[in-house]
């Protein structure tokens, strides 16, 4: 076939032999097969543009071993019954990779893949065990895995560049996360993993995005190493964080959130100079110290609120705020001085 090949919107057929087929010239389509379970593509040795399977609950294998495939994207979703997804010989894509909504999946072979020039998507794979990325290079957009219950172990040893931000949900199996290798990560954003223990965000200096971390329980120790700037930085409902450490951080170009962190105790912004947003630190229930070090400006609101326990208190050098300035129950804190303020925007 020199140009696509499109099959949809069938209700009777269930198996479907293309097993003479050598060649796609332009894209794989395969959507709304209802009661196709068999899909024998075994002599096919090229796909020139795309693979797309979408909504065919029966079909419970995709083996496109020993294929050849130089294109612009790969979308698997929707596929109710489908166990296997076998792609051992893709090594690169132009365009997005998004194997997503296929929860029976259990056996996904992506060992080859090296670079993604768009997004790259894995979710609600609920028993899916093992999830080979350890070839993986770079990535043009978000990296993003979802729901991936099962995958205890996360192989991002190769990983140089992820161009947007890597997102990880849900992901209870996997206890550790090395970033080490990345010279180039544009965000991080980590939400309700059950187990993660260990986050090592290696030699990264810039995040322009951010970095959101929230729910991570058994994450007790948070350091952003030699991070210098990043977009907007949330730590939120991190109950058990007992050590906060902002490292080298300087720049907060956007706002930095720490909220409902209870069990540090002792926080110090360390080298931060500059918040381009709002500064909101609130409900963090047994800080007893707070030290701002050298911050001076901050271009939004500035918001200390629901610190019970704060004793220490240390500002010296903040001169400007530019929005809304808001202190709220510092309950156990006895002197209040903001002796080198000058400039507050709102009210």
């Amino acid at each position: 076939v020199g140009g696509d090949l499109s099959l949809q919107d069938n209700y009777v057929v269930e198996t479907l032999d293309l097993g003479q087929l050598t060649e796609v010239g332009g894209g794989l389509r395969f959507s709304n097969w209802q009661y196709l379970e068999a899909l024998d593509l075994y002599s096919l040795d090229s796909v020139g543009e795309y693979v797309y399977l979408y909504n065919c609950d029966e079909v419970e294998e995709l083996d496109l071993s020993g294929v050849s495939f130089d294109g612009d994207y790969v979308e698997i979703r929707y596929n109710d019954r489908l166990e296997a997804v076998l792609l051992p010989d893709l090594v690169t894509l132009t365009g997005r990779l998004d194997i997503s909504e296929n929860p029976s999946l259990v056996d996904l072979d992506l060992s080859a893949l090296e670079s993604v020039g768009g997004t790259l998507t894995v979710q609600n794979s609920y028993d899916l065990e093992e999830l080979d990325l350890s070839s993986l290079v770079d990535v043009g957009g978000d990296l993003s895995l979802y729901s991936l219950n099962e995958v205890e172990e996360l192989d991002l040893a190769s990983l140089e560049t992820v161009v947007g931000t890597l997102r990880l949900y849900y992901m209870d199996g996997v206890v550790e996360l090395d970033l080490s290798g990345l010279t180039e990560l544009g965000g991080l954003y980590l939400y309700d993993n059950e187990d993660l223990e260990s986050l090592d965000v290696g030699g990264l200096s810039e995040m322009s995005q951010g970095v959101w971390i929230y729910y991570n329980y058994n994450l007790t120790e948070l350091d952003f190493g030699s991070l210098e700037t990043a977009g907007t930085v949330y730590v939120y409902g991190q109950y058990y964080t007992s050590d906060l450490d902002l490292g080298a951080l300087t720049t907060v170009t956007s706002s930095l959130i720490l909220y409902d962190v209870d069990q540090v105790d002792d926080l110090d912004l360390g080298d931060l100079e500059t918040v381009g947003g709002s500064l909101q630190i609130q409900y963090l229930d047994n800080l007893q110290s707070l030290d701002l070090g050298v911050l001076t400006e901050v271009g939004g609101s500035f918001y200390l609120r629901y610190l019970p326990d704060l004793t220490s208190l240390d500002v010296d050098q903040l001169s400007s705020v530019g929005s809304t300035f808001y202190i709220y129950y510092l309950g156990s804190l006895s002197t209040l001085d903001f002796g080198d303020l000058e400039d507050v925007g709102g009210s």
